[in-house]
């Protein structure tokens, strides 16, 4: 408990945030909307439009309203 009460409350909230933005990245990646453009190991930049399919299940999860 001392060690969850010696961080910052400003420090929690921005390892919410990386953490949120970090899963929200992956799911980018997984649907199909952020790809690879010159290599493999190096995600940058948006699909290109004529890649993207919105017929693939990923993407349809990502999309789709959680209801």
């Amino acid at each position: 408990m001392l060690v969850f009460d010696a961080v910052p409350m400003q420090l929690k909230l921005a390892i919410t945030a990386g953490i949120g933005l970090f899963i929200l990245f992956i799911g980018l990646v997984d649907a199909g909307f952020i790809g690879s453009r010159a290599s493999r190991h190096r995600l940058s930049g948006l699909a290109r439009a004529a890649s993207v399919s919105i017929n693939t299940v990923p993407t349809v999860v990502f999309v789709s309203p959680c209801w």
